[in-house]
């Protein structure tokens, strides 16, 4: 019978570099977050743009993050989501909206009542 390793034990430097990653907040880049149709749709210099395409194939999520992109870089600015009503807006891009300032701890503040998002700057 093999005899049993030893685990081996991390450095300190390892622990601390891992500290140190878990601490890190994560950036809101809308280049890595969207995919290259997205992208186009969001960049278009148009004052108008159409998104021609199927369902489920990400234009909210589009509109998501190029209202929090936007609202990131320009500090003082209201952007707006328009829909057919409070409701559809709740239904369908309130979630999103959640989601991305979760998960990279953007720090906004939501106000449930106004389905509004007021972040830091």
């Amino acid at each position: 019978m093999g005899r049993k390793k030893k685990p081996v034990e991390p450095s300190a430097k390892a622990i601390l570099a891992e500290i140190a990653k878990r601490a890190e907040k994560p950036r809101f880049d809308i280049d890595k977050f969207c995919f290259g149709h997205q992208l186009s749709l969001i960049k278009d210099p148009a004052d108008f743009a159409t998104a021609c395409c199927s369902r489920r194939s990400g234009k909210t999520l589009a509109c998501a993050a190029d209202l929090i992109d936007t609202s990131q870089k320009r500090s003082g600015i209201v952007c707006l989501y328009i829909t057919l009503s409070r409701a559809s807006a709740k239904r369908i891009i309130w979630p999103e909206l959640m989601k991305i300032n979760r998960d990279y701890q953007l720090d906004g503040i939501p106000n449930i009542a106004d389905l509004s998002l007021t972040f830091p700057n």
